[in-house]
């Protein structure tokens, strides 16, 4: 995870979950001083506790440059050969620099260290300094990870949040061909506002959908609109906008539907197609889509998907909306059909919903 999304979880974090990451903290923090101190418990004994000190303040110079040392060669050269200088340093010359200067160091002070007794201070720092903290950082990832998963289960507004000032409409349930049941619900915007950007979180944090495909949802001006099948994640998505005085805001959106006897209440999804447009009778997010078109006189149809940026289609919209109109490309003929992919369940094939004329 990028800390920025470590960030975004830990401040959508409820306090009580918060509490237990601090009681974890001072856990590991208890864990590296509890050996130091029995450490320096066993030299006053021997009365070499200053010599001690020294040499664990050695410590404290050494580990930056042992890792200097192993890690600033390996990034001066590139490809595959930068991995293969990094480990021979981190096999030869990292710890024959670290073990090295304890010992050297070990045997000048006053009361002198006997080598044993500097190899056990060398390891011990390699642990505290190196072995913990790196343990404590890949299971800090890792946990920090499933909090976010289970704030993705449970969906919550973050504290510093607007009120989204979108027009609301409610769930639409559709009955696809080939798909089963399918939501529609679209967000109007008000007058003057200015969608920036939106967010999406499925199974984990919030990540930018600039320049990847979210065939959950799309734009028209400060509009949403949003298709998902029953088979698929609820959207949860965060809205970032400008309102009409300039000011920015942000939003989060979660989609509310109710449930269904066996789609009871579902409408047939149908697609009006004309020879070089559609009328859906709702706004399909345009990576959905895969247009089946006559190739001149050739007796075969071919077919071509919609992307969300097509520099042959140019559009304001990211959104098939009633009306679309295709512009003439090439040898492109008449629309012949029309399909819609949707997500099916880990590990089958994806479900496509097909619209013929």
């Amino acid at each position: 995870m990028e800390f920025a999304q470590m960030q975004e979880t830990w401040l959508a974090m409820a306090p009580d979950r918060r509490a237990l990451w601090w009681q974890a903290a001072a856990a590991f923090a208890l864990a590296m001083l509890l050996p130091l101190l029995l450490e320096l418990l066993y030299f006053r004994r021997r009365a070499k506790a200053g010599s001690w000190l020294k040499l664990r303040l050695l410590s404290l110079l050494m580990a930056p440059l042992c890792f200097a040392v192993v890690w600033l060669p390996a990034r001066a050269v590139s490809g595959p050969m930068a991995l293969g200088v990094f480990y021979l340093l981190l096999l030869t010359v990292g710890p024959g620099l670290w073990f090295g200067s304890h010992a050297w160091l070990g045997r000048r002070l006053r009361p002198p260290m006997s080598w044993l007794e500097s190899l056990v201070m060398a390891v011990l720092g390699l642990v505290l300094l190196f072995g913990l903290p790196l343990m404590a950082a890949q299971t800090a990832e890792m946990e920090m990870a499933k909090e976010a998963r289970q704030l993705s289960a449970s969906p919550r507004q973050a504290p510093d949040e607007s009120l989204l000032p979108h027009r609301v409409l409610p769930p639409k349930l559709y009955r696809m061909p080939g798909v089963g049941l399918v939501w529609t619900q679209s967000l109007i915007a008000p007058e003057g506002l200015r969608l920036l950007s939106i967010d999406q979180r499925v199974a984990g944090p919030w990540t930018p959908s600039a320049g990847v495909s979210h065939p959950q949802f799309c734009t028209q001006g400060g509009d949403l609109h949003l298709m998902w099948s029953s088979q698929e994640p609820t959207p949860q998505l965060r809205l970032h906008w400008r309102d009409a005085y300039g000011q920015n805001h942000k939003a989060s959106h979660f989609p509310a539907t109710r449930p269904t006897a066996e789609g009871s209440e579902a409408e047939e999804f149908r697609i009006g197609l004309r020879p070089r447009g559609l009328d859906p009778s709702a706004p399909i997010p345009r990576s959905r889509v895969y247009l089946s078109m006559v190739l001149g006189a050739g007796p075969e149809p071919y077919m071509r998907a919609l992307s969300q940026n097509d520099p042959e289609d140019p559009q304001d919209s990211d959104c098939i909306l009633p009306g679309y109109q295709r512009p003439k490309i090439g040898h492109e003929g008449d629309i012949v059909q029309v399909g819609l992919t949707f997500q099916a369940p880990s590990g089958q094939p994806w479900l496509r919903a097909d619209f013929r004329r």
